[in-house]
C-alpha cells in the first residue's frame, strides 16, 4: 500500500521525485516481485533494504535466499538503500541502553556492506548497487580497509591447509571474488546526510563520485531550515565541480534524475555557487543538527 501511494506521489512531480520502495525480507519471492511491480509503477529510487538484527530470525544478509533479490535488483538497475539504524537488534529500558543504541547502532547498519560483500553478491552480480545512507562517511575508508586486510588473510589462508585460519577461508577465496575497495570502488554509494566538516577532507579516500549529500529533512537532526548554512560550513572554498558532485551529480547519475531537466527548478531554488563558497561565520542559534557542532575529528576504528 506504501508503494503504491509512493508511486502516486512521485508522479505528482514527474522528474523531481525519485521514491524508495519498501519491502521484506520474510519472503524473498514476494520482495523480488514487489521490486518488478514497484519499477515498472516509474519508482526510481531503488528499494529500502531492511537489516537483520541478530536473534530476529530473519537470514543474514550474506545468506543465499537472497540472491534472486540482488539478481533483480541488478537486471533492473533498482539501487539497494540501506538505513542507520534498522538493523540494531532490541537493547531493553536500562537507562544505559539509549548510550550503548548511540554507540552501536550506525555499526550494525554497516554490516550490510561486508556482509554482501563477504557473501559474493557484487561477484555474482556486477550491477548491483549498494547505497548506505544516515550512518555517516568518515568511517568508510577505515572500514574499507580493514576488510581489504581480512580479504586478504581470507584467500591467503585458504591455500595453506595447515594453517590454524584455513578453515576460515575455505571455500570463501572464490565466492568472494574482487577486494573489499574494489566493490567500493565499482558498486557502492554513501547517502550523506549530512557531510560533517570534519569528514569532507576525507572525500577523495571516500570517492568523490561516492557521495551524495542530504539534508535529512524533516528530522530534527537534519539541517533544515538551514540547509544553505549546512553546505557552507561544510564545502565553502572547495572546487565548484566537487560540490556540484556531491550536491546533485552523483545523485543523478545513481537514481537517474535529468539534471538539464531540472536546470530551472534549480535556477529557481538555487542555492547559488558563490553563496555556497561564502564560508560560514556563524551558526545559526536555534539550529538543531549535528552538522553544526564544534569539533570534531577523523576517527578510524
Amino acid at each position: 500500500a506504501h508503494n503504491r501511494w509512493l508511486a502516486d506521489f512521485c508522479a505528482a512531480a514527474p522528474g523531481r521525485r525519485a521514491g524508495v520502495a519498501q519491502i521484506l525480507l520474510n519472503d524473498p519471492a514476494e520482495a523480488v516481485r514487489e521490486v518488478r511491480r514497484t519499477k515498472e509503477a516509474g519508482l526510481t529510487g531503488g528499494i529500502l533494504l531492511p537489516g537483520a538484527p541478530p536473534g530476529s530470525g530473519i537470514p543474514e544478509l550474506y545468506s543465499s535466499v537472497y540472491d534472486p533479490l540482488w539478481a533483480v535488483c541488478a537486471e533492473l538497475d533498482v539501487p539497494v538503500n540501506h538505513h542507520g539504524g534498522s538493523a540494531s537488534p532490541p537493547l531493553g529500558d536500562e537507562p544505559a541502553a539509549r548510550a550503548v543504541f548511540m554507540v552501536e547502532t550506525t555499526w550494525f547498519s554497516h554490516r550490510a556492506l561486508w556482509h554482501l560483500i563477504f557473501g559474493g553478491a557484487f561477484r555474482r552480480h556486477p550491477g548491483l548497487k549498494l547505497v548506505l545512507t544516515e550512518q555517516g562517511s568518515g568511517w568508510i575508508p577505515g572500514i574499507v580497509e580493514m576488510l581489504d586486510y581480512y580479504h586478504g588473510r581470507l584467500v591467503a589462508a585458504a591455500t595453506r591447509a595447515a594453517t590454524a585460519e584455513s578453515k576460515f577461508g575455505a571455500g570463501l577465496s572464490a565466492s568472494m571474488g574482487a577486494r573489499p575497495s574494489e566493490v567500493w570502488r565499482d558498486n557502492c554509494f554513501v547517502g550523506a546526510s549530512f557531510m560533517r566538516p570534519h569528514e569532507v577532507p576525507l572525500r577523495d579516500r571516500i570517492g568523490l563520485d561516492k557521495i551524495m549529500w542530504g539534508s535529512d529533512y524533516p528530522h530534527d537532526e537534519g539541517t533544515a531550515p538551514y540547509s544553505r548554512e549546512g553546505l557552507r560550513i561544510a564545502y565553502a572554498g572547495l572546487p565548484p565541480a566537487e560540490i556540484a558532485a556531491m550536491t546533485g551529480g552523483n545523485a543523478a547519475r545513481v537514481y537517474g534524475f535529468d539534471l538539464p531537466a531540472l536546470d530551472r527548478v534549480a535556477a529557481t531554488v538555487g542555492p547559488t555557487v558563490e553563496e555556497i563558497a561564502e564560508p560560514l561565520k556563524e551558526v545559526p542559534k536555534d539550529a538543531t543538527s549535528p552538522a553544526f557542532a564544534p569539533g570534531g575529528s577523523v576517527r578510524v576504528w
